[in-house]
C-alpha cells in the first residue's frame, strides 16, 4: 500500500539541529550534501540513491573534476547557492 498525502517538512530549527548532528559523525560533507538534496531540491531517498556523480559534477576525460575544488566542495557550494 502506497502512502498518500504530503511528507512532513522539518522546521528551520529541526533542520539546523540535524546539520549540527551530522557534523559529529563520519562523512559530514557527504551527509550534508545528501540532506541538502532532499531539503532544497525535494528529492526523495530513492532519487538521491540513484544519482551518479557525473550527473552532479562535470568531469574531464580522465574522470577527475574540471574544477579546482574537490567534487564534494562543488556540490556543497552549489547547494548553498540554491534559494
Amino acid at each position: 500500500m502506497s502512502k498518500t498525502g504530503q511528507a512532513r517538512v522539518p522546521s528551520a530549527e529541526q533542520q539546523q539541529q540535524l546539520f549540527e548532528l551530522i557534523k559529529q559523525h563520519r562523512h559530514p560533507e557527504k551527509n550534508t550534501a545528501i540532506i541538502q538534496f532532499s531539503f532544497k531540491l525535494g528529492l526523495r531517498a530513492q532519487e538521491i540513491a540513484l544519482l551518479q556523480i557525473k550527473e552532479i559534477v562535470r568531469l574531464n576525460a580522465g574522470g577527475t573534476s574540471i574544477y579546482e575544488e574537490p567534487p564534494e566542495e562543488q556540490i556543497y557550494d552549489a547547494l548553498e547557492n540554491i534559494k
